[in-house]
């Protein structure tokens, strides 16, 4: 399979629903996390976008603080953007990938956010690197 063209995912729900592509996948995310950025500063006017919609949204009981961080996942470059736009936080996975392979991988990941942020006028330390490790590499091995 060309690594270029992403295999659809199936659509959670089971047997029978459609698929998304990785770019369907990546704008409901970024809709998505848009929302809940939206709903967690306290603004809860209505939305109708091309994936998702409501009216009369409430936040009750309001957050406690002025504003909750918000954490994505995300490894792709369009999810990159996402993280960049709104995150608080960013993890990013190993997946199956070898301990060099996914430490080669998370720094160009993080140069990447880095420059999206410094384009949209972010600090790039804003979205904080958070590791989630499974799979291949053992997070224990070592105390790097």
């Amino acid at each position: 399979m060309d690594r270029r063209q992403p295999a659809p995912s199936p659509r959670p729900g089971g047997a029978g629903t459609p698929v998304w592509n990785a770019r369907e996948r990546t704008d409901r995310l970024s809709e998505f996390v848009g929302i809940v950025d939206r709903l967690l500063r306290g603004d809860v006017s209505d939305h109708s976008g091309a994936h998702y919609a409501y009216h009369d949204a409430a936040m009750a009981p309001a957050p406690v603080r002025e504003r909750v961080p918000l954490i994505v996942a995300a490894n792709a470059a369009r999810s990159l953007a996402v993280v960049a736009d709104h995150a608080d936080g960013w993890v990013t996975f190993t997946g199956t990938a070898s301990e060099d392979d996914f430490h080669q991988a998370s720094i160009e990941r993080s140069r990447r956010l880095g420059q999206l942020c410094l384009k949209r006028d972010r600090d790039p330390r804003t979205p904080r690197r958070i590791l989630l490790a499974y799979g291949a590499m053992n997070p224990w091995a070592s105390t790097d």
